[in-house]
């Protein structure tokens, strides 16, 4: 299943790296939730909409709380097959697809 971050999600992040970057905010050395230290700690959004108002989380915090509590800051969005047409993703295999010919086609509609 493939997801999309929507826009208001997108400038959220984009406006806590800038802050990051220009040294308005300090990422702090250890996990709010777990204590962890040693490793990336990301900026984890109560709500996009006060996309400063930030939680300190290591990645596993962060994955179980956007779980434990969405923010829908993604949405599903539908595969295309080469014609065009939307491919469902629950009937999506995974599976290459066999290369036809333009022949091989013609043959199959007639």
């Amino acid at each position: 299943m493939n997801r999309k971050t929507i826009s208001k999600a997108r400038r959220a992040q984009s406006l806590v790296r800038y802050y990051l970057l220009a040294g308005l905010f300090l990422r702090p050395a250890a996990c709010e939730e777990c204590g962890a230290t040693g490793q990336m700690i990301e900026a984890a959004h109560h709500d996009y909409d006060q996309p400063l108002h930030v939680r300190w989380l290591c990645r596993s915090c962060h994955v179980r709380w956007d779980k434990r509590e969405p923010k829908n800051g993604t949405v599903v969005v539908m595969s295309r097959d080469f014609a065009g047409t939307s491919v469902d993703a629950e009937q999506f295999t995974g599976k290459k697809a066999e290369r036809v010919t333009a022949q091989d086609a013609v043959e199959v509609g007639t």
